[in-house]
């Protein structure tokens, strides 16, 4: 049986159009402009439909097996269904999901520890995800170790690409010239915000005016 949903704005290639998409056995049939006749169809009431998004990056994963910093969610595939469920809601079909190989602080492990559990999440979860999964392995060049970690991933059906990364410590992803700019320049701004109601008020008080003056309070001595 065909399902019809009608009164609809469907997001073309290069349009947007209110009209009518007719579905088969969960695919698209037909995609008409207007409004349908037919006594069963679905009326939209002007609602948007697409085509599934795709995500070509993403954290929310790592999010929900450590929901906060030293929790660790103790059940991986109701970590990995949690995502899922709000992949789907936020209207996204394929995700690219970011693993972290390796890390740039050697004394900090939850990640390693993490490494193979995620990876085995996202494989094992695939036949109960409404989404489609993927990986992307996120690549640490500064872990010693990064090459024992990641050649045994590489035959994992899910690696869809890797990327490297020399991130340092307080540093994140960026040169660290670059943070500093940006913090240089962040000063710089505040800094002239600050000396303008100076500047107003030396011409107020060159002016006449008692910007900058103290006005001594009554019984207060002068």
């Amino acid at each position: 049986m065909d399902t019809v949903l009608t009164n609809a704005r469907l997001v073309l290639d290069d349009a947007v159009v209110t009209g009518t998409i007719t579905l088969r056995d969960g695919r698209i049939l037909a995609i008409d402009e207007g409004r349908a006749t037919t006594p069963a169809a679905i009326d939209c009431d002007g609602d948007f439909i697409a085509p599934g998004l795709i995500d070509l990056h993403t954290d929310a994963l790592e999010g929900h097996f450590v929901p906060r910093p030293k929790v660790f969610w103790p059940d991986a595939r109701a970590a990995a269904l949690a995502h899922d469920g709000q992949t789907v809601a936020s209207g996204i079909t394929t995700v690219f999901d970011a693993i972290c190989a390796g890390g740039f602080d050697q004394a900090k492990a939850e990640r390693r520890d993490l490494f193979g559990t995620m990876l085995d999440a996202v494989e094992l979860g695939a036949p109960l995800f409404r989404a489609d999964h993927k990986v992307h392995l996120r690549c640490e060049m500064t872990d010693p170790d990064l090459l024992d970690l990641v050649e045994p991933t590489l035959a994992r059906p899910g690696l869809a690409f890797a990327s490297p990364m020399a991130q340092r410590r307080h540093a994140a992803q960026f040169p660290f010239g670059h943070r500093q700019g940006c913090r240089r320049g962040r000063a710089r701004d505040r800094g002239a915000h600050r000396a303008r109601p100076r500047q107003r008020g030396a011409q107020h008080a060159a002016a006449g005016g008692d910007a900058g003056l103290h006005r001594p309070r009554a019984g207060e001595p002068r």
